[in-house]
């Protein structure tokens, strides 16, 4: 989606707004992203990234209140070859940084990520799966299952080693016997997704991935952008218990995002994330010790 195909399908749908300058902030992968003045537009990229946007635009009013940062609630709703588009006012600031979060004053901005994800994973669970259109899981996803997937679909585009590694690190998982109760979690909390403002915390954006599911989910973005130092910090002022296994979760859910990665690669048919997706997966499975280095 070019620059002025967003221009022309706000200014379709919201006259009112005025003429303003549309440019093209950073794309993810589930919708096209524009600033337009002082508001954010989110065009889904797929039928299905159109039905995660619903359910973000459902539950994102609901959840605000709950918050201790702001998140972006959709105030502006459109239809733009026949899906929904999503226009909020934007969050000033920008992608937390390792010296924000490390340098002096880093624990003020390690304790509010902690509260903000103590509130998240507070919000009643009923409330989150009425909201995103789910049922309300009693326990969160067996891998087992996920496990039969990646082999069905995954397995062909890796080594006999990757395998070999995968099979073993789902076995390894599964036999711990960790059941921590579900909750609502961000589900894709990489540091840009966490928005820093003079070193403070100034709002969570992009909760298109939302779920129902291992609260431990949270902490693997943030494993991945500022390793074991940045989720100690912010744990710290996680005032919730964090069950058993706490570490071995954070790691599973680390390394076998680059299977994600590799599945989405597969679905878009775009052959650079399938690559992507398998440099991650092997070097996050040697730093976890599943795949010897």
């Amino acid at each position: 989606m070019e620059s002025r195909e967003a221009a022309e399908a706000i200014h379709r749908a919201f006259p009112d707004l005025g003429e303003a300058a549309v440019r093209p902030l950073q794309h993810g992968w589930s919708h096209w992203t524009f600033a337009h003045g002082d508001r954010v537009f989110r065009f889904p990229r797929t039928p299905n990234d159109a039905r995660l946007l619903e359910g973000e635009m459902r539950l994102l009013p609901l959840l605000a209140p709950h918050l201790p940062a702001p998140v972006p609630v959709p105030e502006w709703v459109g239809e733009w070859d026949g899906r929904p588009f999503a226009g909020y006012p934007v969050i000033e600031g920008q992608g937390l940084r390792r010296v924000t979060l490390f340098g002096p004053g880093g624990g003020n901005i390690a304790r509010e990520i902690g509260r903000f994800l103590t509130a998240l994973h507070d919000f009643s669970p009923e409330q989150a799966a009425e909201a995103l259109g789910a049922p309300l899981p009693e326990h969160v996803p067996d891998p087992r299952d996920w496990l039969e997937e990646v082999r069905m679909r995954v397995f062909p585009r890796l080594s006999a080693t990757l395998r070999v590694a995968v099979d073993s690190g789902f076995t390894r998982y599964v036999q711990d016997g960790f059941d921590p109760p579900p909750r609502l979690v961000h589900n894709d909390l990489w540091f840009d997704h966490i928005i820093e403002r003079h070193g403070r915390l100034a709002g969570v954006i992009d909760f298109s991935d939302a779920a129902l599911r291992d609260p431990a989910a949270d902490f693997a973005g943030i494993l991945a952008d500022g390793g074991w130092h940045a989720v100690d910090d912010i744990v710290r002022f996680y005032d919730r218990p964090l069950g058993d296994g706490f570490h071995e979760r954070v790691e599973f859910h680390y390394w076998t995002m680059g299977l994600h990665d590799i599945v989405y690669g597969l679905d878009t048919e775009e052959e650079r994330y399938v690559g992507l997706g398998r440099s991650a997966l092997a070097q996050r499975m040697r730093e976890t010790g599943i795949l010897p280095a």
